[in-house]
């Protein structure tokens, strides 16, 4: 998932501090809605530490009902290369059946095109986008690029 819409009129505050917009506070708990309609609630959260990532997540947390303190954050997301998302990806303990990733673009599209073997499937993830894949493995450490099948891509502005 990509992270929800940033708010672009704090020119005093860094890339990394800018906080959601009112747009984002609304498309995040949208996406998670479907998720609970699709009966794909993630069992765990991982997230950028950027303010905007953070954000989401936690607005997604909470409309799941996942404790806060259940999210996981992580400087990859943010400060890593496009490799760091399969890496992160290969390292989620099995016992985790469904992950919910959040992260950046143009990481968040490239990680979308390296696991997709249904590419036709891929394309943008604008903010608060959400990629479903489905991975014929039940080891994350098996998860390799043109393995995973892309199901759907939620879009807050189509739900």
């Amino acid at each position: 998932m990509r992270h929800a819409k940033s708010d672009w009129d704090t020119e005093s505050q860094s890339d990394f501090d800018r906080p959601l917009n009112e747009r984002g506070k609304l498309a995040a708990p949208i996406i998670a809605q479907e998720f609970i309609n699709r009966n794909i609630v993630p069992d765990k959260i991982f997230s950028s530490t950027a303010i905007r990532a953070k954000e989401t997540a936690k607005l997604v947390a909470k409309k799941l009902n996942i404790e806060l303190k259940a999210i996981e954050f992580d400087m990859r997301f943010y400060f890593g290369v496009k490799a760091d998302y399969l890496q992160f990806i290969q390292q989620i303990p099995n016992e985790i059946n469904r992950a919910l990733i959040i992260g950046h673009n143009p990481h968040i599209e490239n990680i979308v095109n390296i696991l997709a073997q249904n590419k036709e499937k891929s394309e943008a993830m604008p903010t608060a986008a959400a990629a479903y894949f489905v991975f014929e493995t039940e080891n994350w450490n098996k998860v390799l690029p043109n393995l995973g099948i892309l199901n759907f891509i939620l879009k807050p502005k189509e739900l």
